[in-house]
């Protein structure tokens, strides 16, 4: 007797390995939406928005339609099209047909990731400038009072300077085919 647990979706990447959805998978699977999701949230995304943000970093296949979104984050269809609508504008997903389909799919949209980055550069930007004008502001003042604001905009400057070589250095990473992170 075989105590493996059967496939339930068996299928295969283009290096023609194939993975097998047990049903031990799939419950961790969902648990790991459900977690994934929780995270979105906290970064301002809302319910449904994080939950199918959440389900296409794990969801295989990677393209997925209105109703196999829906039916992976329990949302009804006009939660699916408010959903993918915001991440569609917010540019984290892409439409995308199939040849010879007519249906619409939605994928994460390669290069997410580098763009959400240099959307932190922006918002490290402005709190550096925030630290400026409120040094500025309290120049007059001795440094032990201002000495939280000169930490402050010490370690934005810092990381606004080194930001874009790092994120420079992942790009060349991944354009050279490496989206490990873990170079070649």
């Amino acid at each position: 007797m075989n105590d493996e647990p059967e496939p339930t979706n068996p299928t295969e990447d283009p290096n023609g390995q194939q993975a097998v959805h047990s049903e031990e998978f799939e419950r961790r699977q969902a648990e790991y939406l459900e977690k994934l999701a929780m995270r979105f949230e906290t970064l301002g995304f809302t319910g449904h928005t994080a939950r199918a943000f959440a389900w296409f970093l794990i969801c295989d296949p990677p393209e997925q339609t209105a109703e196999e979104l829906g039916e992976a984050i329990g949302a009804s269809r006009g939660g699916v099209s408010m959903a993918t609508k915001w991440l569609e504008q917010m540019r984290l997903v892409e439409r995308v047909r199939k040849p010879g389909e007519r249906a619409v799919y939605w994928k994460i949209r390669r290069g997410v990731w580098s763009d959400l980055m240099r959307q932190r550069m922006e918002n490290l930007k402005y709190m550096l400038d925030t630290a400026d004008e409120g040094l500025e502001l309290f120049e007059d003042q001795p440094a032990s009072f201002t000495k939280r604001l000169r930490e402050m905009r010490n370690i934005y400057g810092f990381f606004y300077e080194e930001f874009p070589r790092l994120l420079d250095h992942w790009e060349q990473r991944s354009d050279a085919g490496d989206d490990t992170g873990e170079g070649k």
